[in-house]
């Protein structure tokens, strides 16, 4: 994983196009290792958890976070039990 800059670029907001604060964030795999899939639904939570500003302590979406953590524990657990 590599966290990039912060940039500012125009974005939809609300149906508003408006100036944000962007970061790049580089993720690899390796192939030999792990599924496309659980690498892309890893992927997909990793950005939600960003988006949603999870574990910061101003954070308004605590009952988003707590369902969160519940559906993440849920995921870890399908995942060990799938695996061989």
């Amino acid at each position: 994983m590599t966290v990039g800059g912060i940039s500012e670029k125009p974005g939809v907001v609300d149906g508003h196009i408006a100036i944000r604060d962007y970061l790049s964030l580089t993720i690899s795999f390796d192939h030999d290792i792990i599924d496309g899939a659980p690498a892309a639904r890893f992927t997909q939570r990793l950005k939600d958890l960003i988006e949603s500003g999870y574990g910061l302590p101003d954070s308004t979406l605590k009952s988003e976070q707590a369902g969160a953590e519940a559906a993440s524990m849920q995921q870890v657990e399908a995942t060990h039990t799938a695996l061989p």
